[in-house]
């Protein structure tokens, strides 16, 4: 694969609009999807490029600038809209663990997005769970899981073409940390998409 047509590096900046600064600093790599650690010390975050041609989720000490890649995941799957890999990581309140999502199928299922599932890795890149398996809802395309402060449950949006038609959906869910308790948030006849668990 040849390297990215685009390429994106992830800044901070302060709320009143000041001291903009470029964190990453990469050539020919596409680095979105950012999530600071309750304790401002890092961020975790999606970075795609020709060595590694897919998202891997790294993590950033942001004052000393050490970058690690906490998780990979192989080959994996692409859709029309997405390459293979992982995306959207966030960070538990508790900084040991990060939930994201990756395509896992793609057939043309739910719309043309294919299938997607959560999955909640430690923050050392070890005891990967697909949450969506264990809450048995594996057939959708599932994305931006966002934590509760508490670190109790996860938030996240839900696309699924059903057969009936009727019994689709385009809505936020609910689950606990460990994948149970699948809780239906919203019922919209539009759609719901973008969920996000505000402190």
């Amino acid at each position: 694969m040849k390297f990215p047509d685009e390429e994106s590096d992830i800044y901070k900046i302060r709320v009143n609009g000041s001291s903009l600064t470029n964190l990453t600093k990469t050539s020919y790599v596409i680095e979105g999807d950012p999530s600071w650690s309750s304790d401002g010390e890092s961020i975790v975050y999606s970075s795609f490029d020709a060595i590694t041609p897919r998202f891997v989720i790294k993590k950033m000490d942001v004052l000393g600038g050490k970058i690690e890649t906490i998780y990979d995941g192989g080959e994996g799957v692409s859709t029309p809209a997405f390459p293979p890999g992982n995306y959207d990581p966030c960070y538990s309140p508790d900084g040991q663990w990060i939930v994201f999502e990756r395509p896992v199928e793609y057939n043309g299922e739910n719309w043309g997005s294919g299938i997607w599932h959560i999955f909640k890795i430690n923050i050392d890149g070890r005891g990967l769970i697909d949450l969506i398996l264990i809450g048995d809802h594996s057939d959708r395309a599932e994305y931006l899981p966002s934590f509760s402060p508490d670190g109790d449950f996860i938030v996240f949006g839900s696309f699924y073409e059903a057969d009936p038609l009727p019994q689709s959906h385009d809505d936020i869910f609910r689950i606990d940390a460990n994948g149970d308790a699948l809780t239906r948030l919203t019922d919209n006849p539009a759609s719901d998409k973008y969920p996000v668990w505000i402190p």
